[in-house]
């Protein structure tokens, strides 16, 4: 099984977000660490278009694979961009059934959260499989404003905005920590998506499923991993 790492050197919210500093270390070595705990990887590679981050993926353990420029864009799709990264390691002769997806952004993921998604999909049958976490609040209470005078519009049936939280079926949403595929639907599947009909799901809790984006998500995210072990440097 392959890991793919994206980590896009481009951050507007919080530049330089992927290799910016979580209790000492950048917060990509997180993901690569936790790739290389769970055991199942033959290879752990992290695709990028920044030198930086390329340097530093490498002094913990990840190969990696530079991405052209029309792949490194805002609007570039995370799928064509692990499409190169296989397509590039097929280059050279690799082969493998299965690909994980871990986002650099999510460094609570534990190696147990990719063994069960791996599982899902190499014992229980499902196509593709994904971490989830429960949607807080439910989406039945969501709101749209139309323009342009910012009136508040029921997404769902209005009635169900004030119906109690017992009476609401749980729902749930990507968390993006992990995404497993069978590398052959990489190139079958022409939708942009990755994931595949049927879906496995393996739940994560909400402070699990922090994707950071801001410098206060980084924060946070600090407070909850007071008791996990630093990622190790190889060189």
């Amino acid at each position: 099984m392959l890991a793919v790492i994206p980590a896009r050197a481009g951050s507007k919210a919080l530049p330089g977000k992927n290799i910016a500093p979580l209790l000492g270390h950048p917060l990509i070595a997180w993901t690569i660490d936790c790739a290389r705990q769970c055991g199942l990887f033959e290879r752990i590679v992290v695709t990028t278009d920044g030198e930086d981050i390329a340097a530093i993926s490498r002094s913990y353990g990840a190969e990696v694979v530079m991405r052209p420029d029309h792949l490194a864009t805002d609007t570039a799709s995370p799928k064509d961009a692990v499409i190169h990264a296989y397509e590039t390691l097929q280059a050279g002769g690799y082969e493998c059934e299965y690909l994980a997806l871990l986002q650099p952004t999510s460094p609570l993921r534990r190696p147990d959260d990719i063994v069960a998604c791996a599982e899902l999909v190499r014992e229980k049958g499902f196509n593709t499989a994904a971490t989830f976490s429960l949607a807080i609040p439910h989406p039945g209470r969501a709101f749209h404003l139309d323009q342009p005078d910012n009136e508040a519009v029921p997404v769902h049936d209005p009635d169900d905005v004030w119906r109690p939280r017992q009476a609401w079926r749980a729902q749930y949403h990507l968390n993006g920590a992990v995404y497993v595929v069978p590398t052959r639907s990489l190139t079958a599947n022409k939708s942009k998506q990755l994931l595949l009909r049927r879906i496995g799901a393996h739940i994560m809790s909400s402070e699990q499923s922090i994707d950071i984006d801001t410098d206060a998500e980084l924060k946070f995210a600090e407070l909850l991993m007071d008791d996990r072990s630093p990622p190790q440097q190889i060189d």
